[in-house]
C-alpha cells in the first residue's frame, strides 16, 4: 500500500513539473519594438514569440510602476501591433517599459519588457493641411501662398516630381497659422519647368513617428520667357548738374517695358522729376532692343548724393508676376563735363542674346597643320589666358557684382564652345545651360551653378 501511494505522489509530481515546464515554454516573449518611440498616434509593433495569445499591452514607468494597458490592435504568433492612444495622449513625454499579457501559457502570464520612448503629441488634429495653393503656377520670382489650416509651425516647403521623388525644400517667407507664403528661387532655378506636388513641414519632422507632413497640392513651374535682359546702358554716368539727361538702354525682351527702376544701397532713390519715394521713370521710347529716358540729376543729387547706382526695367505684362531685369550699374558725379564720355553704341547682332542657327565664332585649331582657321577667327578673340575665377556665379549673377567675372567666365565659355556669343556681362538662362553642359562633359554634377569645383576645373582646363 505505502508502495502505491508512493508511486502515485511521484507521478503526480512529474505532472506537476510538466505542466509548470509546458507553461514556462508558452510564456510570451518581446525581443524587439519598432519604432522604439511615438506619440499617440505612432503604430508600433512588438515582435518575438508565444505571442498569439496577447490580450493586452502594458506599459510601466521608470521605476516599475505600473501607469495603464491598451488593447492591441493586431495580434499573431510573432508580433502584436498597437497605437498609443489615449494612454498616450494622457501621459508624460519620457521613457516607458513595455510589456505584454497573454492567456496562452495556460492562465495569465506577463511577458518580459523593453524600453519606449514616448514624445510629444503630433495628433492628426494638429497636423498641417493644405486647402488651396495660390497662385498654382509660377517661377524663381512668383510669391505664392499656401492657405489651409495648422500652418503656424511649418518650416519647409517640399517639393516633389511626377514619379514621386524629393526634389527640394526651401524656407517660408511668412508664416501664419492659415497661411505660408514662399518663392521658388534657387530650387526653382536648379528645376526643370513642369507639374510639381508641393507639401509643408511643421516641426521636426522625424520620419516613423508623428512626421508632420501635410497633404499634396499641384505647383506648376514655368520659365520666364518675356523676362527683360539689360545688356548695357549708354551713357553710363551723368553730372548733378543734368536736368534731363537721355539715357538708352539696350538689352532683348524690351518691347513691354513699363518702368526704369533707379536703386542705392539703401533702397529707393527719387528721380525722373517725381518726389523721394519712389524711384520709377516712365520710358520715352520702348522698342524691342533698346529703351530711352531722361534722368533728373538735380533731383537724385539732391535727395540721395552722388554716387553709383544700380538701374534695372521692369515688364509689368510679364506672365504669373512682373518681371525685372538684371542691374546695371549708373554714376552720378559732380564733374560736369561729361560731353566727352565715352558712349557705348547699339549692340551689333553678336552682342545680343543668341539664337539657335547663330554660328560659333571662336578660333579652331585644324588638326592637320596646327594652325587657327582664319576665316572663323575673323572678329572674334580666343580666352588666351588663365582663368581663376574668385567668385561663386550663379543664375542672374552680373559683372557689377562679381567684378567683371561674369564676362570672363562667359568668354570661357565661348571659347570652348558652349556659348555663340560675345560676353554681355550678365548671367541668364543661356549662359546657365552652357554651364550645365559644361558640367555634364567634365563629370561635375550639373546644377548650373559655379561653385568651387567647377572654378577649379575651369581653372584646370585653361592654365595648363
Amino acid at each position: 500500500m505505502k508502495k502505491i501511494t508512493s508511486s502515485i505522489l511521484v507521478a503526480l509530481s512529474f505532472l506537476f513539473l510538466f505542466s509548470i515546464a509546458s507553461a514556462q515554454s508558452d510564456l510570451p516573449i518581446i525581443t524587439n519594438i519598432s519604432p522604439s518611440q511615438g506619440d499617440s498616434g505612432t503604430k508600433v509593433t512588438i515582435y518575438g514569440t508565444n505571442l498569439s495569445g496577447v490580450t493586452s499591452v502594458e506599459f510601466y514607468d521608470s521605476q516599475g510602476r505600473y501607469t495603464g494597458a491598451i488593447s492591441q490592435s493586431s495580434v499573431s504568433a510573432n508580433s502584436v501591433t498597437f497605437m498609443g492612444g489615449l494612454w498616450a495622449a494622457n501621459s508624460n513625454p519620457g521613457t516607458y517599459q513595455v510589456g505584454v499579457t497573454s492567456i496562452g501559457c495556460g492562465g495569465t502570464c506577463a511577458s518580459n519588457r523593453l524600453n519606449f520612448i514616448l514624445i510629444a503629441d503630433i495628433s492628426t488634429n494638429n497636423q498641417p493641411t493644405i486647402i488651396r495653393i495660390s497662385p498654382d503656377y509660377g517661377d524663381e520670382g512668383t510669391k505664392v501662398t499656401i492657405s489651409g489650416t495648422n500652418l503656424s509651425g511649418v518650416t519647409k516647403i517640399k517639393f516633389y516630381n511626377s514619379q514621386g521623388f524629393d526634389t527640394g525644400s526651401i524656407s517660408p517667407i511668412n508664416v501664419s497659422a492659415n497661411s505660408v507664403t514662399f518663392m521658388g528661387d534657387l530650387w526653382a532655378v536648379n528645376s526643370l519647368s513642369g507639374v510639381y506636388k508641393v507639401s509643408v513641414l511643421a516641426g521636426t519632422c522625424q520620419i516613423g513617428y508623428g512626421c508632420a507632413e501635410s497633404n499634396q497640392v499641384s505647383f506648376t513651374l514655368r520659365l520666364k520667357m518675356d523676362q527683360p535682359a539689360i545688356i548695357s546702358i549708354s551713357p553710363s554716368q551723368a553730372s548733378e548738374k543734368d536736368v534731363n539727361k537721355e539715357i538708352t538702354i539696350f538689352g532683348t525682351n524690351l518691347s513691354k517695358v513699363t518702368s526704369v527702376e533707379i536703386y542705392d544701397t539703401k533702397g529707393q532713390i527719387g528721380s525722373g522729376g517725381s518726389a523721394y519715394p519712389p524711384s520709377i521713370i516712365t520710358p520715352s521710347k520702348v522698342l524691342s532692343d533698346r529703351i530711352e529716358f531722361v534722368i533728373n540729376g538735380q533731383l537724385i543729387a539732391s535727395n540721395q548724393g552722388l554716387g553709383t547706382y544700380e538701374i534695372f526695367v521692369v515688364n509689368k505684362e510679364c506672365p504669373y508676376t512682373g518681371c525685372r531685369s538684371n542691374r546695371v550699374n549708373f554714376t552720378l558725379n559732380a564733374d560736369n563735363n561729361t560731353n566727352n564720355q565715352p558712349t557705348i553704341t547699339r549692340p551689333t547682332q553678336d552682342q545680343v542674346p543668341p539664337v539657335n542657327n547663330v554660328k560659333l565664332t571662336t578660333p579652331r585649331v585644324n588638326q592637320s597643320n596646327g594652325q587657327t582657321n582664319a576665316d572663323e577667327d575673323e572678329g572674334s578673340t580666343s580666352i588666351g589666358e588663365c582663368v581663376n575665377l574668385s567668385n561663386n556665379l550663379r543664375y542672374r549673377s552680373t559683372d557689377a557684382k562679381t567684378n567683371g567675372e561674369v564676362s570672363i567666365l562667359q568668354e570661357f565659355l565661348r571659347a570652348e564652345g558652349y556659348l555663340n556669343f560675345n560676353p554681355i556681362g550678365f548671367f541668364g538662362r543661356v549662359t546657365l545651360k552652357a554651364v550645365k553642359k559644361f558640367q555634364s562633359e567634365n563629370n561635375l554634377k550639373p546644377t548650373g551653378f559655379v561653385g568651387s569645383f567647377t572654378r577649379a576645373k575651369i581653372k584646370s582646363l585653361s592654365c595648363e
